[in-house]
């Protein structure tokens, strides 16, 4: 008899050890129920758990595949495992498709973004990285394309910032903004103000050589009116001055600080 009951008493304390392990992933689960009833309950809890975290991947995907930035996701291997239609769309990958098997350098031919990949997962932090990426001319077996329209982008290269967060089973998630529109703004803005400070310069140095004239020809009390008028000319003349320098000042700050970025 004891030979028929010991295969009993090892099954139920493997149940037992199983339903001590569903016990801790189910809180509500109670253990003065049957064994049989605590493991009917155990796995249709496990159950309906995985059925609320394969909603939460979905609703987490949706969000970020509709992201305005680009987002990718690499496991441990360099093998890219998705990527949203920012990132297929910045980095030309119009023919490539989930569960590929690729590598990252395969897919995206961007040493940078390599780097920032390695650098994340070997100091398990947040890492930052500015770049500028040459799209593919010609389209290969990869999918990585250029678009038609993107000839002067090619030459010139796409402004990037890539932010990457290590993964807990050795992957790195990487987000990258595309920063053409904000450098674009920004040369606007600059051109604005160099146009705008040039074209109020020479009436104002107009004015300022018609006043000095004037006060040397004209005689008192008239002379007194425009000797009231040479200071403000002479400040506003000084200020568009100023005005003009610190442009280019911020000019050569911008750009060292980009090619700084680069660098590192």
């Amino acid at each position: 008899m004891g030979l028929c009951l010991w295969p009993y008493w090892q099954l139920r304390g493997q149940l037992s050890k199983l339903l001590a392990t569903i016990a801790a992933e189910s809180p509500g689960l109670s253990l003065s129920l049957p064994l049989m009833a605590q493991l009917r309950r155990g796995i249709r809890g496990l159950y309906q758990r995985q059925q609320d975290l394969a909603v939460d991947l979905q609703t987490w995907q949706t969000m970020l595949q509709a992201a305005p930035i680009a987002a990718l996701r690499v496991d441990g291997d360099d093998v890219l495992v998705w990527c949203n239609a920012s990132a297929c769309e910045i980095f030309g990958l119009q023919q490539w498709q989930p569960g590929r098997g690729r590598l990252l350098l395969e897919v995206v031919r961007s040493y940078d973004l390599d780097h920032l990949v390695q650098r994340t997962r070997t100091k398990q932090q947040l890492c930052r990285r500015h770049w500028r990426f040459f799209p593919v001319l010609l389209a290969d077996e990869y999918g990585a394309i250029a678009e038609p329209n993107a000839a002067k982008e090619t030459v010139a290269g796409i402004p990037l910032v890539g932010l990457g967060c290590p993964l807990a089973d050795g992957g790195v998630a990487v987000f990258v903004e595309n920063r053409e529109e904000i450098e674009t703004d920004r040369r606007n803005r600059d051109r604005w103000t160099n146009d705008l400070a040039h074209e109020l310069r020479t009436p104002l140095t107009s004015i300022q050589l018609t006043v000095e004239m004037l006060q040397r020809r004209l005689e008192p009390p008239a002379r007194d009116w425009v000797d009231r008028v040479v200071p403000e000319v002479e400040r506003l003349v000084s200020f568009v001055q100023d005005w003009l320098e610190l442009g280019l000042s911020l000019i050569h700050i911008c750009r060292c600080r980009r090619i700084e970025r680069c660098r590192s």
